[in-house]
């Protein structure tokens, strides 16, 4: 019974990312994904941003779907199979950011409502570095309103925590966004920017 209640959590979670209000369509212009790049999506919940960068990579890429939850990387392998993608590779990833990536393997890290989640975030981040090209784009997009749900359940953070945390990690911003309604949306690379 369990399973069929996070089967239908995945489909809505999915459902709610594809809707035109969610502007799932603009997030991925502005990341601007290219054919051969390689993306993991950490936390990636039912995979509805995993199949699109897949879309986008393809033929030559790879999306990393990644997750602390078997079960939505269960889920997420049997969408693929269903839809014919071939590109994605589904693993887990530690609390710590350990992941099953190769090193500087990674164009794209992206995080879409995961960073409140993370209990050391700038420990987490510098862990990640490692699995990074040169020039990888790190994504965080965030509840930063304390309303509603997202106050209720504490799944928000705050736009200066993110960049002190990142910045503490060893990122500089490159570039933020401000068309989600009630989320940040920044773009982070490595090391000094020139």
């Amino acid at each position: 019974m369990l399973a069929f209640f996070k089967y239908i959590k995945l489909k809505s979670l999915n459902k709610k990312a594809e809707s035109k209000k969610s502007l799932a369509q603009d997030i991925i212009a502005a990341i601007d994904v290219k054919k051969g790049q390689y993306v993991a999506d950490i936390g990636s919940g039912g995979g509805y941003f995993a199949f699109e960068f897949a879309k986008k990579v393809s033929p030559a890429g790879l999306v990393y779907a990644l997750d602390i939850d078997s079960f939505n990387l269960d889920y997420i392998n049997k969408e693929a199979l269903k839809r014919g993608i071939q590109n994605i590779k589904t693993g887990s990833i530690a609390p710590s950011g350990k992941a099953e990536l190769k090193e500087n393997s990674i164009d794209v890290l992206f995080f879409r409502n995961v960073f409140h989640h993370l209990k050391s975030p700038s420990e987490y981040f510098a862990n990640l570095k490692k699995y990074l090209k040169n020039e990888a784009k790190v994504v965080i997009i965030d509840y930063n309103e304390k309303k509603g749900f997202s106050s209720l359940f504490h799944h928000y953070t705050e736009e200066k925590s993110v960049a002190r945390n990142m910045e503490k990690a060893g990122y500089r911003m490159e570039r933020a966004y401000d068309f989600l309604p009630g989320q940040f949306f920044h773009i982070y690379r490595a090391g000094e920017l020139l």
